[in-house]
């Protein structure tokens, strides 16, 4: 498990991925360019707030917490994805805003991150079994395939509007696929007291690439390789994308 509640938290690693504290603002439509929006009202009375992307609006959807407009749930394709090199290891750079109720139930809790692929767009399943299966595409990275992973986050940066984190996933868990491949990204939620509260959750891929690269500051151990529910961090390594 990794914890990110406070804004000078060092970037910690989970299985394979980087997830960092980070605040693009404003970043709304426009700014950035949404691919997933969930978000349970609480009328599912199970307290888990889920989804994926997908361009795909027949009958069915949202079969479970998307929003259904366009702009926010959509279509995804790797190519949109841009590459952040961290030392000599590339990534895929997600950003996430989170939209939570201050205070103390300002915390959240990624228990399920997994990421499709495959040649067809506008994905859907009736037997969507994640992380087993999504209507025959290709699983490339699960947050658990390990073990019971967690990550505890926090709207740090005032709700919608700014991103709050930053998850850099290895470039290694896409070999193979091409630029025009579509992805689908599957994340569940859940409130650190047990319920979903607050407003949407929102994906995004990062950020139009930069001419000038910047460090990544605390600490990296390897420890993390050999305790895995050990927290572990990056720094003084040169990130930039590409």
């Amino acid at each position: 498990m990794i914890v990110l509640d406070d804004p000078d938290d060092p970037p910690a690693v989970l299985n394979g991925a980087i997830f960092q504290v980070f605040n693009v603002k404003p970043a709304g439509t426009g700014i950035l360019k949404p691919f997933l929006r969930i978000h349970d009202n609480g009328t599912s009375g199970n307290g888990v707030e889920q989804g994926y992307n997908t361009g795909y609006r027949g009958a069915g959807f949202p079969d479970f917490d998307q929003k259904t407009d366009p702009n926010y749930t959509r279509n995804l394709t790797l190519g949109a994805v841009p590459v952040a090199n961290v030392g000599s290891t590339s990534y895929r750079e997600f950003l996430l805003d989170l939209n939570e109720p201050g205070g103390s139930k300002a915390d959240i809790s990624l228990n399920e991150l997994h990421l499709f692929a495959g040649a067809a767009a506008d994905g859907f399943s009736t037997n969507f079994a994640a992380p087993a299966s999504f209507g025959g595409f290709t699983l490339l990275y699960d947050l658990d395939s390990n073990e019971d992973n967690t990550a505890i986050l926090t709207d740090l940066f005032s709700g919608s509007g700014s991103t709050d984190v930053r998850i850099l996933i290895p470039e290694s868990s896409f070999v193979g696929r091409s630029a025009s491949d579509y992805l689908y990204f599957y994340a569940e939620f859940t409130q650190a007291d047990g319920s979903s509260q607050g407003g949407f959750e929102e994906f995004a891929p990062g950020q139009v690439p930069e001419p000038a690269s910047f460090l990544i500051w605390g600490m990296l151990g390897v420890a993390f390789l050999a305790w895995p529910h050990a927290r572990s961090t990056i720094s003084n390594l040169g990130f930039k994308r590409q």
